[in-house]
């Protein structure tokens, strides 16, 4: 039961970075917001295929050794732009001194360090994890399948990420046209 609250927790966070990202970057006038934009992007997209994975090792479609093997390879870029949103979330929370800013660089910082955590600990087994998937593409048992429709699950997340990226830009493109 904890799982599929953390997943859903995980896709509302996915999706709102992926609306905000693109929010701040129809209003960036820098090149530093827009690599905080871009960063945020990263979250929501990254986020969104860690999601799809877990999801299909949860229902018993994956082996653990796909969700091994995600956290590092997907874990490293979320982690990298999530220091990124981390560090400009405390500037602002400094800034402005608002508590649900500093409440929000809180979390955004349990939540590096709990990645690093799960990536370090899962770099142990990620030789193994590889060969695994390996032995799990040769299975004939409707394995390729499953990898066609996971693939297929985590292209469209990726897109509804990038897509609400989009909407988030044009939301703030007409928010500063009609201020």
């Amino acid at each position: 039961m904890i799982e599929w609250i953390i997943v859903v927790i995980d896709i509302a966070i996915c999706l709102w970075d992926s609306f905000a990202s693109g929010v701040l970057w129809g209003h960036a006038e820098t090149r530093i917001e827009k690599v905080i934009a871009l960063a945020a992007l990263i979250v929501g997209v990254v986020g969104m295929l860690y999601v799809v994975v877990l999801v299909a090792a949860i229902l018993g479609y994956l082996p653990a050794s796909f969700v091994i093997a995600e956290n590092v390879i997907l874990g490293i870029p979320l982690v990298c732009a999530g220091a990124v949103i981390t560090v400009d979330g405390w500037i602002q929370a400094i800034r402005t001194r608002m508590w649900w800013m500093v409440l929000i660089s809180l979390w955004n910082s349990f939540a590096m360090v709990w990645d690093v955590i799960v990536i370090a600990r899962s770099l142990s087994s990620f030789g193994q994890a590889i060969k695994d998937i390996a032995k799990f593409g040769e299975d004939s048992s409707g394995s390729a399948r499953i990898l066609i429709i996971v693939g297929i699950a985590a292209a469209a997340a990726g897109i509804l990420a990038v897509a609400l990226f989009f909407a988030g830009k044009n939301w703030a493109e007409r928010v500063s046209v009609t201020s």
